[in-house]
């Protein structure tokens, strides 16, 4: 039996202004973390070799959600609502949550924190398709825990 972790061993959840969001919210279908890095390449002169340095400045994260209510439809319109009115932007956390096979190892929380969201796209591609809503961000921060 492999001990490669698949996507079922994953659970991801949002927590808009305090409050665990539920419905569509739960219906995650993918999900990617970028980290927001770059390489640097510094030259000095009479050195035979270039300086390398890493910068980070955060996290990519996208996925997609498929529509099982109104949720993320409303939730659009609150963005647009809040830009709008010169109002801050909603604090949405995103909790991966990883169990793993293997008995040895002991599950992990993310949390990605600091950072905004933005509705991506909203469609579908056929009479028989599921409706899907696809959603990115950009995050300063994550906290890991054991559990």
């Amino acid at each position: 039996m492999s001990l490669r972790q698949r996507g079922e061993e994953i659970a991801i959840r949002f927590v808009k202004d305090g409050t665990p969001m539920v419905g569509s919210w739960l219906k995650v279908q993918d999900f990617e973390v970028t980290p927001q890095q770059d390489l640097k390449e510094t030259d000095f002169l009479g050195e035979t070799e270039t300086d390398y340095d890493r910068q980070h400045h955060g996290y990519g994260i996208a996925w997609t959600w498929h529509n099982l209510d109104a949720s993320l439809v409303a939730y659009l319109d609150e963005i647009v609502d809040a830009e709008a009115n010169h109002q801050a932007p909603e604090d949405l956390r995103v909790q991966v949550m990883y169990s793993f096979r293997d008995p040895t190892k002991r599950p992990l929380v993310v949390t990605y924190y600091n950072g905004v969201c933005r509705i991506s796209s909203e469609g579908f591609r056929g009479r028989k398709e599921y409706v899907e809503t696809k959603c990115e961000g950009r995050y300063q921060k994550r906290k890991t825990q054991q559990l």
